[in-house]
């Protein structure tokens, strides 16, 4: 577990007992390629996700989410990746605030591919647009660098119950550099349309990237896809 680890452990035991009689929604989805920040998590494949979040009305929350993953080659008993993250939100004027901490774990991994890694993230929401920042000092891989993650989204409602989703991203840093070999930084897109029918929300979405040019072996492809995600909260 690196630095930030042992902080999200020891804070997520206290934010429990602050938690215990909180709401509590689940979620579980099936995506045609599990993409972070515009870089394939599965080879290309499908993958089963799901989560579970628990929210406080004093603005505290945690939760937990997990997805299948491939990292083929480079680590063969890395199948799970699983997000362990805990914050606080809060509302000034009509902006809503978020700080808080994320833990990426990939149970049964080799020790030797290092893995895990833990982000601080503090961002806004106003209306239907918001902006969020993270930063690692200890990047995923080997690498002992660390990385900063800035993105920005927002939803148009389109009528009849579609909604047109917009993301970018952009990553930079010497933790960025050493895993993907391709530069120490590089900008992720992502342009969707989505709809619920019966309680069961359908996401249509084309994700792609720009400084990764060269990163588009079966394993971890980045380039341009058509992305389908069916979901549901309970």
């Amino acid at each position: 577990m690196k630095t930030f680890g042992k902080a999200l452990v020891a804070g997520s035991l206290l934010l429990a007992c602050g938690v215990a009689a909180a709401d509590v929604a689940y979620n579980v989805a099936v995506t045609t390629d599990y993409r972070f920040r515009g870089v394939s998590q599965s080879a290309k494949d499908p993958a089963i996700q799901g989560g579970v979040d628990f929210s406080d009305k004093s603005g505290f929350y945690l939760g937990a989410w997990a997805s299948t993953i491939d990292f083929g080659t480079l680590d063969r008993s890395a199948d799970l990746e699983v997000d362990l993250y805990g914050g606080y939100k809060w509302k000034t004027a009509n902006v809503e605030w978020d700080v808080g901490l994320i833990h990426y774990a990939y149970p049964g991994s080799s020790s030797g591919t290092d893995l895990p890694f833990t982000e601080v993230y503090v961002g806004g929401t106003y209306g239907p647009v918001s902006a969020k920042y993270f930063y690692t000092n200890d990047f995923t891989g080997t690498t002992d660098k660390g990385a900063h993650y800035i993105t920005a989204s927002g939803n148009i409602d389109l009528g009849s119950g579609f909604t047109l989703g917009l993301s970018i991203g952009h990553s930079r840093g010497g933790g960025v550099k050493d895993p993907l070999a391709f530069g120490s930084t590089y900008t992720d897109y992502k342009i969707g349309v989505s709809k619920e029918f019966s309680g069961v929300k359908f996401d249509l979405s084309y994700v792609d990237t720009s400084g990764l040019s060269g990163f588009t072996n079966d394993l971890f492809n980045a380039e341009g896809v058509v992305v389908l995600t069916v979901s549901k909260t309970f």
